[in-house]
């Protein structure tokens, strides 16, 4: 269940950091090294399971290695993932702004447009540093993705002050920053979590070897 989970999280984060590829460039090893982890974590209990059903202490010891390696490699990267994250925090707001800035002048298929709307409608903000204000000076019209879901076809209509939704009033920055943040401990956390009750496990099962003969 836990290797499940850790492959679902590193899907998750891969997800996320494809969809602002376009604007930023971010590595994704950290979400592939835990894609990887989840499943190898997946087999080694699938190891474990068999050991315990022909009550096989050399496979349960074995069991209770490969978890702990797995332990050490989890929490490590965890904690250097954290790190980095926070460290960038100040380059991502700069490229955000950048594509911001630069968003007039792409076309509407532009990756880089796709990802400024996708990231405004996801977090639900509009504008970088401050809101609205921001669109209105620089090209006199809100982007559809300040009201809208850019992806829905169906919304023809502008975003338009005064109009119905109204448009996002909390500037990019702020909510960007606090949902990096708040995404990556999250995430951090889970993953430390999951270490602990492996450490139980692989604690548990190499008690279990003493008593299988």
């Amino acid at each position: 269940i836990i290797g499940i989970g850790l492959f679902g999280i590193g899907i998750h984060v891969l997800a996320m950091v494809s969809l602002i590829g376009p604007i930023l460039t971010l590595p994704v090893a950290g979400a592939i090294v835990i894609i990887i982890g989840g499943l190898f974590l997946f087999m080694v209990a699938c190891f474990g399971f068999i050991g315990m059903w022909k009550r096989s202490r050399r496979l349960i010891n074995y069991y209770a290695i490969f978890v702990g390696i797995l332990i050490v490699f989890q929490v490590v990267a965890s904690v250097l993932f954290l790190v980095y994250t926070l460290n960038v925090v100040g380059e991502i707001h700069k490229e955000i702004r950048k594509a911001m800035f630069g968003y007039k002048t792409f076309q509407e298929n532009d990756p880089r447009r796709k990802a400024v709307d996708g990231l405004q409608w996801l977090l639900k903000c509009c504008g970088m540093d401050f809101g609205l204000i921001e669109w209105l000076s620089s090209q006199k019209r809100l982007p559809k993705s300040c009201c809208f879901d850019p992806k829905d076809e169906t919304k023809k209509n502008k975003c338009e002050l005064g109009k119905e939704p109204a448009p996002f009033d909390i500037a990019c920055r702020d909510v960007t920053e606090k949902t990096i943040r708040i995404f990556f401990a999250v995430v951090s956390g889970i993953t430390v979590s999951m270490s602990i009750i492996q450490l139980v496990a692989a604690g548990y099962a190499y008690m279990l070897a003493n008593y299988v003969y």
